[in-house]
C-alpha cells in the first residue's frame, strides 16, 4: 500500500518529536552521572597514563590501535572509577 506524500510527512512530523524527546532524556541521564573526585595519586597516575598516550600517537612507528590498547591496558590497572571513558562509563562510549 503506498501512502500519499502529506500522509508521509504527518507521520514524520509525529515520530520527530519523539525521537527528539527520547534522545534529551539520555542526554539529561549521562548529565547525572557525576565523576567523583580523584585522590592526588589517581590524578597523578592519571596524568602519568595521558602523556604516555601522547608519545604514543607522536610516534609514528606506532599505530592508533597500538597507543588505545595500551591506554586502555593502564586504565583497567587503574580501576573504571579512575578512567570511566576508556571502561565504557564516559561520553565516548565502551573503550573509547
Amino acid at each position: 500500500m503506498k501512502l500519499p506524500l502529506l500522509h508521509k510527512i504527518l507521520i514524520l512530523s509525529c515520530l520527530l518529536p519523539a525521537l527528539n524527546l527520547s534522545a534529551q532524556s539520555k542526554s539529561k541521564e549521562q548529565a547525572k552521572v557525576v565523576q567523583k573526585e580523584l585522590t592526588l595519586a589517581q590524578r597523578e597516575t592519571m596524568a602519568q597514563t595521558h602523556e604516555k598516550m601522547a608519545g604514543c600517537l607522536r610516534d609514528q612507528a606506532k599505530t592508533f590501535n597500538d597507543c588505545r590498547q595500551d591506554m586502555q591496558t593502564s586504565c583497567q590497572t587503574m580501576g573504571s572509577d579512575v578512567c570511566p571513558m576508556m571502561m565504557g562509563k564516559g561520553h565516548m562510549g565502551m573503550g573509547m
